[in-house]
């Protein structure tokens, strides 16, 4: 496996939150059902990528891994729009009011990066509460 490569982080005063990204070396058919993701996967015209969002805490040392999420065969246009998707200009794209009110207070968007930074924060928590 190649070597994991950081694309975002966020700091605060005592933690880290970081999304590195690695290229994925599944095979893409074992993920993909339809023939021209697959094509697109293996031409190279989309970045097919596994993903980690890995919480540190830092308590005046090294840092320590306290919340970790991951998610293997991404296929986006490029690692950028995996971590923007969420920002989609047009709000009948994001998890926003003006969605909802259109298609109903369930309704929701499915934005991988905002959910694994959520999971990874939510186990830090209940790892640094521990």
């Amino acid at each position: 496996m190649l070597g994991w490569e950081n694309i975002w982080r966020f700091d605060t005063a005592r933690y880290r939150v970081d999304l590195d990204v690695t290229p994925c070396e599944e095979d893409p058919r074992d993920t993909f059902e339809f023939e021209e993701d697959i094509e697109a996967i293996e031409s190279g015209r989309v970045a097919y990528f596994d993903a980690r969002c890995v919480v540190y805490r830092y308590d005046g040392h090294d840092p320590v891994e306290v919340g970790a999420d991951y998610l293997g065969g991404c296929a986006y246009e490029s690692v950028h729009d995996f971590i923007a998707e969420h920002r989609d200009k047009d709000p009948m794209n994001r998890n926003c009011s003006i969605m909802r009110a259109a298609r109903g207070s369930n309704a929701r968007i499915c934005s991988y990066f905002p959910s694994m930074v959520s999971e990874a924060i939510e186990e830090a928590r209940r790892n640094s509460n521990a």
